[in-house]
């Protein structure tokens, strides 16, 4: 079943090369993310996240829909809405910051995340904070 997730998550993301995509990278103490970001527009967008650490059982698929509270062209803030797939299914809320630390690299973002999960199996409430890079490729017609 994860081989299928992971084939699915990499045909979608060839499927969207025509437009504007992102990478991520997101770390934490124990965890870390890797996703490919889609821009609709200049205030949604997506991600389709990989999170897990060493172990395969911990390894979750994040469909993320996000929404630019604030966008300028050196800093956005953002809130979003997704799910957590793996082991068990959560609810995910991502509220992040996005910087662009050298003003000469336009692509270039620095990500600080905080996520609520909240895990139906379990009931439970955790809060995550990421750190990491975002990087978005040109545009192309």
């Amino acid at each position: 079943m994860k081989k299928v997730i992971l084939i699915t998550f990499l045909t979608l993301c060839t499927l969207i090369a025509k437009s504007q995509i992102s990478t991520s990278y997101y770390s934490t103490m124990n965890f870390s993310k890797i996703s490919v970001g889609y821009d609709f527009n200049d205030r949604w967008w997506g991600d389709m996240r990989l999170f897990g650490g060493c172990d395969l059982d911990l390894l979750y698929i994040e469909p993320v829909l996000l929404y630019n509270l604030k966008a300028e062209s050196n800093f956005s803030t953002y809130i979003g809405l997704g799910t957590s797939i793996g082991k068990y299914v959560m609810a995910i809320a991502p509220i992040g910051v996005q910087v662009k630390p050298i003003a000469s690299i336009n692509n270039v973002f620095l990500h600080f995340e905080l996520q609520p999960t909240f895990n139906f199996n379990g009931r439970d409430v955790d809060l995550y904070y990421y750190i990491g890079l975002r990087y978005k490729f040109n545009k192309k017609d």
